[in-house]
C-alpha cells in the first residue's frame, strides 16, 4: 500500500487538504488545528492530521475532477490534449501536427481528422483525439517523469481552484450572517473573499497552463521518441 502512495498523491491530494484545514482556521475561523487533536505535536497526532488532510484532499479532488473539470473543459471547448490535434488549433505548426498525426496513425492505426471540423462533429472528434492522446501518454510515460510532474501540478491547481471556491462560499455565508443578525467583522469577510477570489483566479491560470504543458510534453516526447523509428 505504501508503494502506491506517490508524488501525485502528496502534491495533488495531501497539500490541498492540509491547506484547506489551515485556511478554515486562519481565515474563516470555522475550524482550528486544536479541533483536530493537534495538541502536543507528537508523531501520532501529526500522523492523524496528515490522514485527515489526505481524506479531505480526496474529497476536494472528487469535487474538482467530477464537477469543476467538466465546467472548465466546457469553457475551454475541450481539453488541451484533445484540441491540439484539431486542424483549426494553432498550438503546433502545421507540419509538426501533420507528422504527429502520421506517427499516431502508423503506431496505433488510428486516423486523426485533418480537415476543418464542423461544430456538430466536434465532440466525436475530441473523443477520438483523447483516445489517441492516452495511447501516446502510455507509450512514453516510462521515459521521463516530466509529464507526470506537469499532471500532478495540474491536479494540484485544479484542487486549489475547488478549494478556493468552497472557501469563498463559506465566506459568503458568514458574510450574510453578519449582515442579518450574527455579529461579525464584515470588513474581514470581504477581505477574505477578495483573497480567495485572487487565489482562485491564479489557480485557474496555473491549472490551464499546466494542462497545456502536460499535453505538449506528451506529444513532444512521443514525436521525438518515435519519429526516428
Amino acid at each position: 500500500m505504501v508503494g502506491r502512495f506517490n508524488a501525485y498523491d502528496f502534491i495533488a491530494v495531501v497539500i490541498p487538504g492540509m491547506f484547506f484545514i489551515w485556511a478554515l482556521g486562519t481565515f474563516s475561523k470555522v475550524l482550528s488545528l486544536d479541533d483536530l487533536m493537534l495538541k502536543s505535536g507528537d508523531l501520532a497526532e501529526t500522523s492523524i492530521l496528515i490522514v485527515q488532510g489526505y481524506i479531505l484532499g480526496l474529497l476536494l479532488q472528487g469535487i474538482s475532477q467530477h464537477l469543476l473539470e467538466h465546467i472548465v473543459t466546457w469553457f475551454w471547448g475541450g481539453l488541451p490534449s484533445d484540441r491540439m490535434l484539431l486542424p483549426q488549433d494553432s498550438t503546433f505548426p502545421n507540419e509538426y501536427k501533420q507528422n504527429l498525426r502520421n506517427l499516431i496513425r502508423d503506431k496505433f492505426h488510428l486516423s486523426i481528422r485533418t480537415d476543418e471540423v464542423p461544430q456538430q462533429d466536434l465532440d466525436a472528434v475530441l473523443r477520438d483525439n483523447h483516445a489517441a492522446f492516452r495511447l501516446c501518454y502510455r507509450s512514453v510515460e516510462k521515459l521521463t517523469e516530466t509529464p507526470a510532474v506537469f499532471n500532478a501540478q495540474y491536479g494540484l491547481f485544479r484542487c486549489l481552484l475547488a478549494m478556493f471556491g468552497l472557501l469563498s462560499l463559506i465566506e459568503l455565508i458568514m458574510l450574510g450572517r453578519s449582515y442579518m443578525s450574527v455579529p461579525g467583522d464584515i470588513a474581514t469577510h470581504i477581505m477574505n473573499l477578495v483573497i480567495f477570489a485572487v487565489g482562485g483566479f491564479i489557480s485557474y491560470l496555473r491549472m490551464e497552463k499546466r494542462a497545456q504543458d502536460f499535453s505538449r510534453s506528451v506529444y513532444d516526447l512521443f514525436y521525438s521518441h518515435f519519429s526516428g523509428k
